[in-house]
C-alpha cells in the first residue's frame, strides 16, 4: 500500500520540500534525496550523506 508523503530537506540552509508516493517513510526519504541530487545536478550519494540522520536536518511525514 502507498501512501503521499511530504518530505522536507534542509540543504545548505536552503529548505527544499518533496512530495512522494510510496510505501514507507524511509523509501519516501530516498525518492526526495534522489529528487534533489537531479535538481542539483550532483550524485544521489553525494547528497545522501548529509541526510544520514546524525543531524535533524530532513523531516518525513504521512498524509
Amino acid at each position: 500500500m502507498s501512501f503521499t508523503h511530504v518530505v522536507k530537506l534542509n540543504w545548505c540552509g536552503e529548505l527544499h520540500t518533496f512530495y512522494t508516493s510510496s510505501s514507507t517513510d524511509l523509501k519516501a526519504l530516498g525518492n526526495a534525496i534522489t529528487q534533489l541530487a537531479k535538481r542539483l545536478k550532483v550524485s544521489r550519494n553525494y547528497v545522501k550523506n548529509e541526510f544520514d540522520g546524525r543531524k535533524d536536518n530532513f523531516k518525513v511525514e504521512r498524509r
